[in-house]
């Protein structure tokens, strides 16, 4: 069973690419795994053929929501 991710928290504005869903080998990624501008992304995964979700289903999964905040000392 593959674990659904979880996006990192306390993501924080620097101007750089910041990766909120890792690829793998068992789902694909649609939407916004990796941002670089201060706000909300969500990116879809897709369980591959032959793989199921650690709670045994199948399909699509919403897991990520990926908040990225401006540096106050930057605004």
């Amino acid at each position: 069973p593959c674990a659904v991710p979880v996006a990192p928290a306390g993501l924080v504005y620097n101007g750089g690419a910041q990766t909120g869903v890792v690829e793998n080998a068992a789902y694909t990624i649609d939407g916004c795994s990796v941002a670089t501008n201060a706000g909300q992304y969500v990116a879809v995964l897709t369980i591959k053929p032959g793989y199921l979700w650690e709670d045994g289903t199948a399909g699509q999964k919403r897991p990520c929501r990926l908040p990225c905040s401006r540096n106050k000392s930057s605004a």
